[in-house]
């Protein structure tokens, strides 16, 4: 496309495609790289040093996102990394941005951000990863019929299930039922279990305190009405309410 381009040449894409293959062919100066295992694309090269530089290129790239993968993703830092690679290989910018496009383990997905083909957030296959990719983006719980609407409308090469993305949700670690089909993640700090449990969990980690911070303690990790979370506070086989009014759990 740029080559295309620097030329001015405005007729079709698949017509200059061959007519500079067929030149590239005849020149006898350039070697066509053609890969059986499916990590590169297409490209032609002049020499084999030429062609180790950009294998050398992609390499280091590729472990430095890895490295920084959360800065990559929450910043979108991936054109920074790259410069900072290219610069430290000594690579022209030009030069490494067409590097990047022959290896297919950069990919960008359907949100435009960039990233390693293996991280689901960028290059999501199943439901499951689907599902994950929507509740990152939205940064709140989402009732399941929400999730499966949204993939839906952001994966246009295959028919969405709304039963197929619940039960995904249910069996995937990565998400946590919060209320009446909604899901939030786990990494966003929800934990999974009953009210009582998440209760529990809240007294152990706060120490003791009153039924108003209980309910809006577990309120931060469930969508819970008050008086459920009020009822299961009184059951006194896992909770004891103090002489100061505050509760807290009940030792075995």
């Amino acid at each position: 496309e740029n080559l295309k381009r620097s030329m001015k040449d405005n007729g079709p894409q698949a017509v200059f495609a061959n007519t500079t293959k067929f030149l590239l062919e005849l020149s006898g100066k350039a070697t066509a790289h053609r890969d059986r295992y499916g990590a590169w694309h297409p490209f032609w090269y002049t020499s084999g040093d030429a062609r180790k530089r950009v294998q050398q290129f992609v390499t280091k790239l590729a472990g430095a996102l890895e490295e920084r993968k959360n800065e990559v993703l929450s910043a979108k830092k991936f054109d920074t990394v790259a410069k900072e690679v290219a610069a430290d290989l000594r690579i022209p910018d030009t030069h490494a941005k067409n590097y990047v496009k022959l290896s297919k383990r950069f990919v960008t997905s359907p949100f435009s951000e960039v990233g390693l083909a293996e991280w689901a957030e960028v290059n999501p296959r199943t439901a499951r990863d689907w599902a994950y990719v929507v509740l990152k983006r939205a940064e709140r719980p989402l009732h399941f019929s929400e999730i499966a609407a949204l993939v839906g409308k952001h994966r246009h090469h295959k028919y969405t299930n709304l039963q197929t993305v619940h039960n995904e949700l249910i069996k995937d670690d990565r998400f946590v039922l919060v209320g009446r089909g909604l899901y939030g993640l786990r990494e966003a700090g929800l934990i999974p279990g009953t009210a009582r449990e998440i209760i529990a969990h809240v007294l152990k980690q706060e120490g003791p305190l009153r039924a108003g911070e209980v309910v809006s303690k577990v309120r931060e990790q469930r969508v819970l009405k008050e008086g459920t979370i009020l009822i299961n506070l009184q059951n006194k086989k896992h909770f004891a309410c103090m002489s100061d009014g505050r509760y807290c759990v009940r030792e075995a």
